[in-house]
């Protein structure tokens, strides 16, 4: 009877509105697919003090069945380093290695 009745009180803005929602819910799904796989570990650092130099290494891997993107982000002090990982094939690891030279507290 309900379906009956929608069909006869044909909505296209309802049907486009039902469209939309079930894209958005494919989205979702392929981003929740995509993400879930993502492990990073940084290397340990030592105790850091203004003016020296910071050697760093991060590793990320991909333990996800599909090609994903991903985004490493640290922030040392008031430095965000970023980088992008573009496209990582399932069970890769990318290494990425950084050095930074911490600013010294000034007046």
């Amino acid at each position: 009877m309900g379906l009956v009745g929608w069909w006869k009180s044909f909505n296209a803005v309802l049907l486009l509105a039902y469209v939309m929602t079930g894209l958005l819910g494919g989205q979702l799904y392929t981003l929740w697919r995509r993400r879930q796989g993502w492990q990073a570990h940084m290397s340990a650092l030592p105790t850091l003090f203004a003016g020296e130099r910071v050697l760093g290494q991060i590793v990320v891997t991909n333990s996800a069945r599909m090609r994903a993107d991903c985004v490493a982000e640290i922030q040392i002090g008031p430095q965000t380093f970023r980088w992008y990982l573009e496209a990582a094939p399932p069970g890769q690891q990318q290494s990425i290695s950084w050095t930074a030279i911490l600013r010294q507290r000034g007046r």
